[in-house]
């Protein structure tokens, strides 16, 4: 999993094996920062060894990339409104046992449950502490510029 610990100058504490221990102290350096930045990576481009319950970060994206493919922005929050938990962000698929969530897939149309079928390979939140990717696209759009491109002969 690439990691940032921090920028040159300063130094963090490390706790190697996760046992809540302070086992050393880490010196960031230019060179150590610039390594770090080298070998950092997207989720995307991690692949299969970006792992999940459900399979990799790959393959729940190219869910969800399927599925809002062709939608405004407004109608992805809308469908993220609708069909997913208040409580993790996580698409609803009726296996909730949390009372917020069991009202909100009950309220939702047939139709609406067909569609949750169609991606339910895709469990990740779209938006939680880890990540907002709901606000990554909303952001994208407003900032989106009109382009005019002239094909000339």
């Amino acid at each position: 999993m690439p990691h940032l610990t921090g920028f040159p100058g300063q130094s963090y504490h490390a706790d190697e094996n996760h046992d809540e221990k302070v086992d050393t102290e880490l010196e960031q350096t230019e060179d150590t920062f610039l390594a770090e930045i080298e070998a950092w990576s997207t989720k995307r481009e991690r692949g299969d060894t970006y792992k999940l319950n459900s399979g990799t970060w790959a393959d729940e994206m190219d869910l969800f990339e399927g599925f809002f493919a062709g939608m405004t922005t407004d109608e992805v929050s809308a469908w993220y409104k609708a069909a997913c938990s208040d409580v993790n962000g996580r698409p609803l698929h009726g296996t909730s046992d949390k009372e917020e969530d069991v009202k909100k897939y009950e309220a939702l149309t047939e139709e609406q449950k067909q569609e949750l079928d169609g991606i339910s390979g895709a469990t990740m939140s779209l938006r939680d502490p880890h990540g907002d990717i709901l606000g990554a696209i909303e952001k994208a759009w407003a900032a989106a510029k009109d382009t005019n491109i002239t094909i000339g002969q």
